[in-house]
């Protein structure tokens, strides 16, 4: 992490990890990955379903997005001398 991130990430971590994982991991790559697959990608007949179980599957996916690229940022925030708090709350 750049010294010039440190002070950007400070702001994303004051407003908390849930808030991070869900607006950036389940609402930012979540929904953009169950648009783009779901309506780009695939070829079958799209089904209620199908977007139902494709829907719930991005959405967990985000949030595992979510959370390891807030456990890196952390990683590398800590490594560069920074609060050693990481909970976020």
């Amino acid at each position: 992490m750049r010294t010039s991130s440190i002070g950007y990430w400070e702001k994303i971590r004051a407003k908390g990890r849930a808030r991070f994982i869900l607006v950036n991991g389940m609402l930012g790559y979540g929904i953009s990955m169950f648009f783009a697959m779901t309506f780009f990608v695939l070829d079958d007949p799209i089904t209620f379903w199908l977007l139902v179980s494709w829907a719930v599957i991005w959405l967990i996916g985000g949030a595992i997005f979510g959370a390891l690229i807030w456990y890196v940022q952390e990683r590398q925030y800590n490594k560069v001398g920074g609060s050693k708090k990481t909970d976020g709350a």
